[in-house]
Parts: structure tokens; C-alpha cells; sequence
């Protein structure tokens, strides 16, 4: 009688736990396609995030570029006024 309740109920618990798997293996499924389409795009945003750091460090270069450039110019604004000085003062000996 025992084994009869124990063959009973394991046939029970099986039909039971068959959907259970069934469901345990479409979700298992579903998960390796998400990390499958996920990897990509892990690796895609990486090599974004590298392009953007370059990117940024090339505009921080470009700026301190920019900023010697306008020194210089202003540099070349006062030699040239003083040069227009002379010049008239020149002008003026004469």
C-alpha cells in the first residue's frame, strides 16, 4: 500500500512539476537570448564611452589651443600698435 501512495503521489508531483519545467526551460531560453543581444551592446556603449573620452580630451587640447592663440594674437595686437606709434612718430620727424 505504501508503494502504491509513494507511485501515486510521485506521478502526481511529476505531473505537476512538468509545466514547472517547462516554463523554468522557455525562461531559461528567453535569458540566453537576452544576454545573447545584451553582450553587443555591453561592448558597443564601451567603445562609445572610449570615442567620447577621446573626444573630450581632444576638445580640452583644442581649447588650450585656442587660448595660446588668442595670447599670441594679443601679443601681435601690442607690437603692432606700438609699431603704428612709431611709425607715426616717424612721420612726424620728417
Amino acid at each position: 500500500m505504501d508503494e502504491e501512495l509513494i507511485k501515486s503521489l510521485s506521478a502526481l508531483l511529476d505531473e505537476k512539476l512538468t509545466p514547472i519545467k517547462n516554463d523554468l526551460k522557455s525562461i531559461k531560453s528567453q535569458q540566453e537570448e537576452s544576454i545573447s543581444i545584451l553582450r553587443p551592446l555591453e561592448h558597443k556603449a564601451d567603445i562609445n564611452k572610449a570615442e567620447h573620452d577621446k573626444l573630450f580630451n581632444d576638445i580640452a587640447n583644442l581649447s588650450g589651443s585656442v587660448e595660446n592663440m588668442r595670447k599670441d594674437l594679443s601679443a601681435v595686437e601690442v607690437v603692432t600698435a606700438r609699431n603704428m606709434e612709431n611709425i607715426a612718430q616717424l612721420k612726424l620727424v620728417k
